[in-house]
This record gives C-alpha cells, structure tokens and sequence, in this order.
C-alpha cells in the first residue's frame, strides 16, 4: 500500500526530496491525486532489531545533537534548534565524529550534504567527518562540504560501525552502536509527483 506525506515535521527532508509542496493544501491535493513511486528504503539494525528510514540516518555528532536538541525550541525554531543542540555537543570533550547516512540529498532541510544520492539507486551515501566544528558547518551551508581533506565520501549498500555513539534515524533518536546499515532497493511506495497514477 503506498504512503501518503504531509509536511508537518521540523525540516521536512523527505517531502522536499520527493518534490512535494510544504504548504498543507497543496501537499494534501498532491496525495488525493494518488500518483506513486517507489523509492529505496534505509534501515538499520542492533542486534536483532531493525529501524527503517526513508531519508538519512547519522551516528556520533548528529545523533548526539538530536539527542540534546529540546522540544520546546523544536516547536519555537524549527530546523535552528539543531544547530543550537549541535553547538553544545560542539563543547562537548571528546566530540563525537560525524558520520551521516543518505538515502536521498537533502540534510537538516534544504542542504545537499549528499550531493551525488538518488532515492532509486540501491545504494547509502555515506559523509564521515571525524572532527566536527564551525568550518565544517559553513562548508555544508555553502556546499564545500566534499572539498575538506577531512571529510569523506562514498556510496555503499551495507555499513558497519561499532563502538558506543548514539545513532538516530530521520531526526528520532534510536540507540546506540554497534549498529549495521542497509538499504531495500525500491522498498517503499509512496504517493509523490512523477511516475504513473495508483491503481487499487
């Protein structure tokens, strides 16, 4: 059965992947006119429980910012209050690396952190940053992520990471590493512009 997306989140990533508006009349128009694509589905597992994503997943500095950020400023802000979160998991000593997981382009909204993703290619984009601070954040928001010696950069359909760093899966909170990465190629249905009408 395909799923239907309105954009009530923080950041809408995954709406604005597919292409749907982010004003809830047009994306509701968009859904009653049933046209569906099928798009690869992430997951991760810890031991033997498995959580899916659709959009990105992240282990170490995102996560841990995800963990901090609070609901109340959520709600007030938006998309900022990651960044006010990822500033004291900055302060923090060590601080975690960043290692973010694409299953489409978009990161924390309108940033292409995974420039070369597409949703229907089998494959995890993967950006590793073990030293995480403020030039890497400007390099995201100016799209010169992928030019730093310190930034890396490849496309897999399986990752592994252990140790003990917090893991979280489209802006939620999951757990913790050790932790294995996959992806469903075409897995999931979705009522999104493009392809061709829904027929029940």
């Amino acid at each position: 059965m395909p799923v239907g997306l309105l954009p009530l989140g923080t950041a809408n990533v995954f709406a604005r992947e597919l292409g749907l508006p982010l004003r809830l009349p047009a994306a509701w128009q968009c859904i009653q006119q049933g046209r569906t694509r099928r798009v690869d589905l992430g997951f991760v597992e810890f031991n033997s429980q498995r959580r899916y994503f659709v959009q990105l997943a992240g282990i170490g500095f995102d996560a841990a910012a995800v963990r901090a950020a609070r609901w109340e400023q959520k709600k007030q802000l938006g998309p900022l209050a990651y960044v006010l979160a990822g500033l004291r998991v900055l302060r923090q000593t060590p601080c975690p690396p960043a290692i973010l997981v694409g299953n489409g382009r978009y990161y924390g909204g309108p940033f292409r952190v995974f420039p070369h993703a597409q949703l229907t290619d089998g494959k995890l984009d993967i950006c590793i940053c073990e030293r995480p601070g403020l030039p890497l954040v400007w390099a995201v928001l100016a799209g010169r992520h992928l030019q730093r010696p310190d930034v890396r950069y490849f496309q897999t359909d399986s990752f592994t990471h252990d140790g003990q760093l917090w893991v979280e899966v489209d802006g939620e909170l999951a757990g913790t590493t050790p932790v294995r990465l996959g992806v469903l190629p075409r897995g999931l249905c979705v009522i999104a512009p493009g392809d061709t009408p829904h027929v029940s």
